[in-house]
């Protein structure tokens, strides 16, 4: 489905004033990509592997010879 002109007119003028409001009454930029930069190596180190691993544990039980095929 195609977005109607409101719609997409509304949505670039939505991108576009979110980081010019950002960058007005917040000027510190690097804070804020320190803490983006911090939750995504959170999410890459601890929980990446985590849910990898249940995925896998979740073929082994559902799929035992995909599984098989996989290691």
């Amino acid at each position: 489905d195609d977005l109607s002109p409101t719609t997409y007119y509304l949505l670039n003028i939505g991108i576009s004033v979110v980081p010019l409001s950002m960058a007005i009454f917040y000027p510190k930029i690097g804070t804020i990509l320190g803490y983006a930069g911090a939750a995504s190596g959170f999410f890459m180190i601890y929980l990446i592997p985590v849910i990898t691993y249940m995925k896998m544990r979740k073929i082994e039980i559902l799929y035992p010879e995909l599984a098989s095929a996989i290691q």
